[in-house]
């Protein structure tokens, strides 16, 4: 595999979007889309933005062969930033396609500047072209896929139909998952377009969402409410006209959706189960090509990015380095790019490699594997191995290969003569060296030293003491909410209840009320931050919840372990408080 610098590939990720800069690294204009793919007779917006003040507006006629242009608006900006003026221009266009397939928004002349073509996809009407029976407003939901494996992504569509104006404020449920345990997760704030249905236009709002289905089974996402009110149609836009008849109340429901939600296949074989569009893994180094001398530090980056998963369900990237280096690995960086396509994971590590003697050494091959939900086959992410030299330290090496001459010894000195009570005491090395000692300067020498060293106890002594004021003033840290002895029942009661799914997410509430810096985001996280029984009982209760062979639980194990877990902690802490943080493992 190309080892694509982490720097370009996050920059790559990062300007998608609304970020995408035009083809020429200087353009002064660029264009963009706000979501593709689109339906045939749904309405999109085409944004053109200028850094240049400009008078000139784009060209629209290019647009007409396969689109047509429903409204437009225009906006500008001018900023004045550490006495640096800028100004800003920007061309909001609603187009409608007039054609199904791949269609492309070709370039478009603004004053001197030229925007860049934009492919767009263009489906079929995604409904029945009739509306339902009270054709003003209705809801329409959708998800895909719906036959699917255990923690894939599902990506649920919800969508307002109005052909009414609605009075300020509605309310619209957020999906879920009957006698299921899912992560639901929302993907942006919603859009608005419009679409014709029936031959009848209609003002559509629409919100999409990531479901993560966390059990295998047939369940159902049960129907979304609407509840609102709209405006009778004869009374136009005045919402206060005091004439007029008031605002209805209006309640929908939409129909249910059944999801399949197939186990972890038996061929996916053991480790971490990701089941992905695709996954990257690219590393980095630091120096560029990397140059390892013993002692000295060197630094990899490595990054594993997967297309429908959260960063949360990525595994750690670092292993047990070769004897003879040592590795130092920071806390891994963990966030998620959405859109309205799906939810990237992106996890990065960075380790120190610091060599302790010069030699060859071997960094294994680092695979992820993976389950392709496209093609429905296992799948490795890899990089290769490396060997690496490591040379000398040229100081270490240069004291190494020349040692001190030796000096010729003297010759053994004559015995010196007895010693009358009035001769001179003989000095033992020669007398060029001997110490000018005065014994008249001891009184003052140990004066000199007690008073430095009574000096020193006293600012110790003070330090200390204000150091325990400081504590007593500090207030004590805020718990979660709840307290973290409720969190702790809740653990308690769902082991009691023998529920493997509200156990985790006890646990999980506990955690976060325990480390609400940096708190652990699954049961696998946070056994590495407890005692060697406990962790064991979190790996076997992470194994039921996500293996293909589940089996009945019990959770008076657990319950024992995080019992005795606890009550040592309190224990200690009743004691005395540990100034240490939790240690973080690779």
């Amino acid at each position: 595999m190309v080892n694509v610098p982490l720097s370009v590939l996050l920059r790559a990720l990062l300007l998608l979007g609304l970020l995408i800069s035009t083809s020429g690294a200087q353009a002064a204009v660029k264009a963009s889309i706000d979501r593709d793919p689109v339906a045939l007779d749904e309405s999109f917006t085409l944004l053109i933005e200028s850094d240049s003040a400009t008078s000139a507006a784009p060209d629209l006629a290019p647009l007409s062969d396969a689109f047509e242009v429903i409204s437009q608006s225009q906006s500008s900006a001018f900023r004045i930033i550490n006495g640096r003026s800028s100004s800003e221009q920007r061309w909001n266009i609603t187009l409608t396609p007039k054609q199904e397939g791949k269609l492309t928004i070709p370039p478009l002349q603004v004053g001197n500047e030229t925007t860049r073509a934009i492919p767009v996809t263009v489906t079929h009407t995604s409904a029945a072209a009739a509306a339902p029976a009270d054709s003003d407003i209705w809801l329409e939901v959708s998800a895909q896929p719906t036959q699917l494996y255990v923690q894939q992504q599902v990506i649920f569509s919800v969508q307002l139909w109005l052909a009414v104006n609605l009075a300020n404020g509605f309310t619209l449920s957020a999906p879920r998952l009957t006698d299921a345990d899912a992560v639901v997760e929302q993907l942006g704030e919603g859009e608005q377009y419009q679409a014709s249905r029936g031959g009848r236009r209609y003002m559509v709002l629409e919100r999409r969402y990531a479901i993560y289905p966390q059990k295998s089974g047939q369940f159902t996402i049960a129907p979304l409410q609407f509840d609102g009110r709209i405006l009778d149609p004869g009374r136009g836009g005045f919402m206060l006209d005091p004439f007029g008849p008031p605002p209805r109340m209006k309640r929908l429901r939409s129909k249910e959706l059944t999801l399949e939600v197939k186990p972890r296949p038996t061929e996916a074989g053991s480790g971490p189960w990701l089941p992905a569009t695709k996954v990257t893994l690219v590393e980095q180094w630091s120096p560029d090509p990397p140059t390892f001398k013993v002692g000295e530090p060197v630094t990899r980056a490595l990054a594993l990015m997967a297309d429908g998963l959260t960063s949360a369900q990525l595994p750690p990237l670092t292993g047990e380095p070769p004897t003879g280096l040592k590795a130092y690995a920071d806390q891994p960086d963990l966030h998620d790019n959405k859109d309205t396509s799906g939810i990237t994971g992106v996890r990065q590590e960075k380790i120190a490699l610091v060599p302790s003697a010069p030699g060859e050494y071997l960094l294994p091959a680092l695979e992820i594997p993976w389950w392709n939900v496209t093609t429905g086959k296992r799948e490795i992410a890899r990089l290769p191995a490396r060997t690496i030299k490591v040379t000398a330290d040229p100081a270490a090496a240069t004291s190494t290969a020349s040692p001190p001459t030796p000096q010729t010894q003297p010759a053994a000195p004559t015995p010196p003569a007895p010693i009358e009570p009035s001769a001179t005491p003989p000095a033992p090395y020669p007398a060029a060296l001997a110490p000018r000692f005065d014994p008249q300067w001891w009184p003052w020498l140990s004066l000199i030293l007690g008073s430095g060293w009574l000096l020193t106890l006293l600012a110790w002594g003070g330090s200390a003491l204000r150091r325990r004021t400081l504590k007593r003033r500090l207030p004590t840290p805020a718990v979660g909410k709840g307290g973290e002895k409720g969190e702790r029942q809740q653990v308690y009661q769902a082991c009691h209840n023998n529920d493997p799914t509200a156990a985790r997410q006890a646990l999980l509430a506990w955690a976060r009320t325990h480390w609400p810096e940096d708190p652990p985001t699954s049961l696998l996280s946070l056994a590495e931050r407890v005692e060697t029984a406990l962790a064991s009982e979190l790996q076997a209760l992470d194994h039921q919840l996500y293996a293909a062979d589940q089996t009945t639980w019990q959770g008076a194990a657990l319950q024992r372990a995080f019992s005795s877990e606890n009550s040592g902690k309190e224990k200690t802490s009743a004691a005395a408080p540990s100034p240490l943080t939790p240690l973080w493992h690779s």
